[in-house]
Order: structure tokens, then C-alpha cells, then sequence
């Protein structure tokens, strides 16, 4: 059993996994570029909500804070897509990796108001990925080496592995603490116009699939990890991890819109695809038949020793991998210190568990402004519609993510306010100017199913005088 384990963290594995979840993964952040351009003035300039000079957490560096014109971050910009175009490819894989890691850390601290933790999750898995040998195979480095292909070292595989298992675990376990057990939550999280696609609405007509749904979600993040690493009943053990992390994030992706999580959670099932399958997937593209096909899991490994400088590298990553988990196990009993708690933030190691567990009051924020000729106007219906609840559809925009960030620190409404003036004003040139507005939220609080509507609390957020 000693001898099984140490091969399992410290022995060799099928590079295909790795390739495809790097090409998979590199899509997936390249799509989110590309969307999050929509709004690249708003959220990334000293133009936008949130400039430079507008005070951040100690721990959010970022190569953004290089430029501040729409020129000079659009230099940074691209320079990281540059870097995730070649990542993707799997060209000078592992310093593309570095680079881009550090672009999107940089990225997400920029503007930490409209980002989640899906963000979160694409930062961990790139930390990650720097220890793995994703370029073993299908990669620009394979084919310009003309280098067979062989088995990888399979430690890096493990880590992202795990830290998925652990994901579903720790997500599962905050559920259950956080009453999932009435059978409730779901019915109440389809409440959220603003994160609704059309089945979604569908769903949450109906209380009874809610609750199975709530029961089966739950018992699904509970399985994953079991299946992911169970020592028994290996290939239909991990068939059962796959299907289930398919199926968790196809019923998320049909029911909400959530950013780039779900598209970054489909990348992490190819993780734990098996080797067969590959094979039985070149036999069927090449005609081939199978009995005569030599299965890459089943060629000869030669077994290799692992120098004492790589065993320090891997002791040093799990402990960094229990430090990023501590906090939802022991940290209770014995918190870490401050400057191991730092240096997670710094690296940008939290990964937030609680995934749609906590039922959270609904924003309807409006914006009523005046303009100078007296005509009464809706600001944000103009400047940023997004940020009001929309009714179901497929689109998904970090602008609601923002309406959601007051629960979790202040919003920047000395940056935000003057922002929305500005954006009004260029918007509808030749117009009255805006003179002032009104932000208001008229919160609701999610039903329970039978439940009759419950009045709103209706409060100001922001008063603007933009003369």
C-alpha cells in the first residue's frame, strides 16, 4: 500500500490529461478576456470606477498599476493574452505559465470589486499549473523538440486534482452547515434575476425539483472527491468522478450564469479522464482497431528516483496546499500566523468555499438622476445596464458582480460615483449634462416555496452631485 501511494504522488502519469486541461483552460481565460473587454475602460483605466489612486487592500499588487491610460493598459493587456495565446499552444510552456499567472493575479487585484471566485479558482489552478508538465504532449514544445511522448511526473497532476476535490468537499461541507439540508437553497438562489438563464427560471418554478435538485447537488460534492481518489475499483471509481463533475457544472451552466467558474470547473474534469479513453478515442479517429492498438497507459514505465531537490519543492507545495485549506478545517483551534496568512493573500491562495451556499438578500440597485434642465433620467439604464436585474438570459456581466461586492467590503463610491457622471455625460454628447443622481437599492429577500412576497427594504446608497 506504502509502495502504491508513492508512485500515486511521486510516479510518472499519461501527460494527455495535463495537455488537454491546459488547452481547455486556456481557452476558458482567453473567453473571459475577450468579454471582460466590454467594459475594459470602466474597469481597468484611472478613467473608470476604481483609478489608481483610489486605496486598495495591502495585497492586491498588479502589473495594472503600471498604466492608467487606455493606451498603456491596453499594452499590459495585451501582453497577457500574448502570454495565454502561448500557454494555450503550449509554446515555452512553463515560463508562459508564470507570465500569465502573474497577469491574471495582477488582473483580478486591479479591480477586485467585479471579480468572484471563479476568478479565485483560475488563479489557483495557473499557481498550480507551474509545477506541472502540462507541454508533454499536444504543444507547440513537444513538436519543436521531435521528442516521443512520454509519461510526466505525476505530483503536479495530484495538486490540481486535489485542490478540485477539495473544492467540492469543502463546498458540500459549508452547505450542509448552512442549512441545505431543508432542501430550500436552490429555490431560493433562482431568486437572483441577475445571474438567471432561461432554465433557471424554469427551475425555480418549481419548488419540488428545487429541493431534489438541492438534495442531489449536495450528495454529488460530497462523492467527488471519494471517486477522485479512491485506492478501490479504480477505472469506474474515476468514470463516477468525471461524470459527477460534469453533471454538478452542466446543471449549473444551464440554470446560471456565473462568470468564468463553471467554464473552469468543465476544464478540471479533463484532470481526471483516463488514459483508455484517449486511446480509444485515436482508434476511433484513425480507424483503427482497437486490438491492435498499443494503449499508451500500457507501455512499459521505467520507474524514476525522484532527486532530493524536487522532494523539497513537493514538501514545500503541500504545505503551501494545507495552508490554503486551513482556515475551513482547523483554523479555529490553531490559526496561522499573520505572516503565513500574508503570504496566502499575497499569492492569492484563498479559495473561497462558500459557492452559492449562503442564500444572500437580492440587490435592485437604480440610479435617478437630474439633469440640468430639470429632466428626470435613469443613469444607469444608460451607463451601466447591467448592473440592474435583467431578466433571464445567456450573457453573463461582471456588472451584477459588483452590486453583490457591499456584502463583502465597501464599494468605492468616491471613484464610482464621479465615474457615472463621466460615462453619462460622454454617453449622451450634445445632451443636457447630468447635474446629480440618487443610487438606491431596493433589496428583496429571497421566498421560501408557498411564501408570500415580503415587502423590500429600500435603502440609499449613494447620493452624486456631478457639477
Amino acid at each position: 500500500m506504502r509502495r502504491s501511494l508513492r508512485e500515486f504522488w511521486l510516479g510518472s502519469v499519461d501527460p494527455r490529461p495535463l495537455a488537454l486541461f491546459r488547452i481547455l483552460l486556456g481557452l476558458t481565460v482567453l473567453h473571459d478576456a475577450l468579454d471582460l473587454t466590454r467594459d475594459f475602460r470602466a474597469f481597468l483605466t484611472d478613467d473608470g470606477i476604481v483609478p489608481r489612486s483610489a486605496p486598495r487592500e495591502w495585497w492586491a499588487w498588479s502589473l495594472f498599476d503600471l498604466a492608467g491610460s487606455p493606451t498603456g493598459v491596453a499594452i499590459i493587456f495585451a501582453v497577457g493574452v500574448i502570454a495565454l495565446c502561448a500557454f494555450t499552444v503550449g509554446y515555452q510552456t512553463r515560463w508562459a505559465t508564470i507570465a500569465s499567472w502573474a497577469w491574471l493575479i495582477s488582473l483580478h487585484n486591479r479591480n477586485y470589486y467585479v471579480t468572484d471566485g471563479g476568478d479565485t479558482l483560475v488563479g489557483i489552478l495557473f499557481f498550480w499549473s507551474m509545477f506541472a508538465k502540462l507541454d508533454g504532449c499536444w504543444s507547440l514544445d513537444v513538436w519543436r523538440r521531435d521528442a516521443p511522448v512520454v509519461q510526466v511526473p505525476a505530483f503536479g497532476l495530484r495538486l490540481l486534482q486535489a485542490h478540485v476535490a477539495f473544492l467540492y468537499f469543502v463546498t458540500a461541507r459549508l452547505k450542509l452547515r448552512l442549512g441545505w439540508l431543508h432542501g430550500t437553497a436552490i429555490f431560493q438562489d433562482l431568486q437572483i434575476e441577475g445571474f438567471l438563464r432561461p432554465f433557471g427560471a424554469w427551475l425555480g418554478a418549481h419548488p419540488a425539483l428545487c429541493e431534489i435538485s438541492t438534495y442531489g447537488i449536495l450528495a454529488m460534492e460530497f462523492a467527488f472527491p471519494i471517486c477522485a481518489f479512491a485506492s478501490f475499483w479504480i477505472v469506474p471509481m474515476r468514470t463516477a468522478a468525471f461524470a459527477l463533475g460534469m453533471a454538478i457544472q452542466i446543471g449549473i451552466a444551464v440554470s446560471l450564469r456565473m462568470g468564468i467558474f463553471q467554464e473552469a470547473m468543465f476544464s478540471t474534469c479533463a484532470l481526471f479522464a483516463l488514459p483508455g479513453w484517449f486511446d480509444r478515442a485515436c482508434a476511433l479517429i484513425e480507424r483503427i482497431d482497437e486490438r491492435n492498438l498499443e494503449p499508451f497507459a500500457a507501455r512499459p514505465m521505467t520507474p524514476r528516483a525522484v532527486p532530493p531537490a524536487r522532494l523539497l519543492l513537493y514538501a514545500a507545495l503541500s504545505a503551501q496546499f494545507a495552508i490554503a485549506y486551513w482556515g475551513f478545517f482547523v483554523a479555529r483551534r490553531l490559526p496561522l500566523p499573520k505572516i503565513v496568512l500574508a503570504e496566502r493573500d499575497f499569492l492569492a491562495m484563498e479559495q473561497p468555499g462558500d459557492l452559492f451556499g449562503t442564500v444572500y438578500n437580492i440587490p435592485h440597485w437604480e440610479a435617478f438622476g437630474v439633469l440640468d434642465d430639470g429632466t428626470a433620467i435613469d443613469v444607469l439604464s444608460v451607463v451601466a445596464p447591467a448592473a440592474q436585474p435583467r431578466r433571464p438570459s445567456i450573457r453573463y456581466s461582471r456588472w451584477n458582480e459588483l452590486t453583490f461586492k457591499e456584502v463583502q467590503r465597501p464599494l468605492p463610491w468616491l471613484t464610482l460615483g464621479p465615474y457615472l457622471c463621466r460615462a453619462y455625460d460622454e454617453t449622451r454628447k450634445g445632451a443636457p449634462a447630468l447635474a446629480s443622481f440618487e443610487l438606491v437599492d431596493d433589496e428583496a429577500v429571497p421566498l421560501l416555496p408557498g411564501q408570500s412576497p415580503l415587502p423590500t427594504h429600500r435603502h440609499m446608497l449613494w447620493h452624486q452631485d456631478c457639477q
